[in-house]
């Protein structure tokens, strides 16, 4: 079995190490940057991987495993620690200082989406951490947090403009949606699209239990321990050890 090796450089100098083991259909686009991927990593076929600044850092640590298909814009930093699995068809994008930290056995399963589309946004995935398929991450200058153990059912959602705090050990059910900004839309003579947001915090707390298709919106506080029951609009701050079923919170 052959292998195939596509390099397009600008400048040599734009890297310092590339690939120590590579399989076969990959293709790396360099402009400027560093990348960095242990000889133990284990790439699937057809990654694509564009490096679009001088400050762009991409670490594959040891035994790191990538499936196929994925696709990788690059201008800041990440790094996926010891044991990180990305699944198929995985996309990274992130531009200006933003940074991805995937912490030890980190988990991504197929189409998942990690989005960084303002300058110094965050993304940390705690150690042990489980996203399954279709999971979309996206920060526009937040900063999400997502400690060790957090589990994520398919086609959940994260999107944040100021910040998101997961605790741990915390379960989220299918299409699970947290914003942390709301549209600005009270000027009735200009298109919602021109108001800008408002934002707020959002914690969720450890050990706790949310339901499939659940919303969390801005300014919320959910405390350790709680179960929120599926199908529920949180708007407003739950306390520790709470119930929240069909909109009623029971101690």
């Amino acid at each position: 079995m052959g292998i195939l090796i596509k390099i397009l450089f600008r400048t040599l100098e734009a890297f310092n190490k590339i690939v120590e083991k590579i399989y076969k259909e990959h293709l790396i686009l360099i402009n400027q940057g560093n990348i960095i991927i242990s000889s133990s990593a284990r790439m699937g076929k057809r990654w694509e991987i564009n490096m679009i600044s001088d400050r762009a850092l991409l670490n594959f640590d040891k035994n790191v495993v990538v499936g196929t298909d994925l696709k990788a814009n690059i201008a800041g930093t990440v790094l996926l620690k010891e044991g990180v699995c990305l699944g198929s068809h995985t996309n990274v994008f992130l531009i200006g200082s933003s940074s991805i930290t995937m912490e030890k056995n980190a988990q991504m399963e197929d189409f998942g989406c990690i989005e960084l589309k303002a300058d110094n946004s965050l993304v940390s995935i705690g150690e042990s951490v489980h996203l399954k398929r279709f999971t979309n991450i996206m920060s526009m200058g937040g900063n999400i947090t997502i400690q060790k153990g957090v589990f994520f059912n398919n086609f959940c959602s994260v999107n944040s403009l100021e910040k998101i705090d997961i605790g741990e050990n915390t379960l989220l059910g299918e299409n699970v949606k947290i914003y942390d900004h709301n549209h600005i839309y009270a000027n009735r003579s200009l298109a919602v699209k021109d108001q800008g947001y408002t934002t707020g915090p959002i914690r969720i707390g450890k050990n706790c239990w949310i339901g499939s298709n659940v919303v969390i919106l801005k300014n919320v506080t959910i405390g350790d321990n709680c179960v929120i029951g599926a199908n529920n609009l949180i708007y407003k701050s739950v306390p520790d050890n709470s119930v929240v079923k069909s909109g009623n919170i029971i101690l």
